[in-house]
């Protein structure tokens, strides 16, 4: 799903494997703000030729603190950091905030600190809000 708000872009690519990038490589996308990472960060996902074509300034990462599948995979995060872009992670921080208002003007927050409420990915635009856990 690609979300467009003003002058703000983020794909929202779901779980999408390798394959499933490569069909996205012959679309055109408009510049990338940020990623939702595909499959949680898994060693599937991620491929350098998506990553190149969509050159996505920010990279959010959803995945549980210590789920069983150890996402995200080191290589994968070593994918994203090779080509300088930001990485947020809620394995790291329980949540991550991103706002943008009607210009597309983006704010990202964390809460650094675990607790005991689920990890999440909070997405708010001018109109609707949007949650995704």
């Amino acid at each position: 799903m690609l979300v467009r708000q003003g002058n703000f872009t983020m794909l929202l690519p779901g779980d999408i494997q390798k394959s499933g990038e490569d069909r996205l490589l012959s679309k055109s996308f408009p510049p990338i703000d940020v990623l939702i990472a595909p499959h949680h960060g898994s060693l599937s996902s991620s491929s350098p030729p998506f990553l190149n074509h969509l050159s996505p300034g920010r990279v959010i990462i959803s995945a549980g603190h210590l789920n069983r599948f150890v996402h995200p995979h080191r290589r994968f995060l070593a994918r994203y950091h090779n080509r300088g872009m930001t990485v947020l992670n809620t394995v790291s921080s329980s949540a991550v905030i991103l706002d943008v208002d009607k210009w597309g003007v983006m704010s990202l927050s964390k809460r650094a600190k675990r607790d005991a409420a689920s990890d999440m990915i909070t997405l708010s635009a001018v109109n609707p809000k949007l949650l995704l856990r």
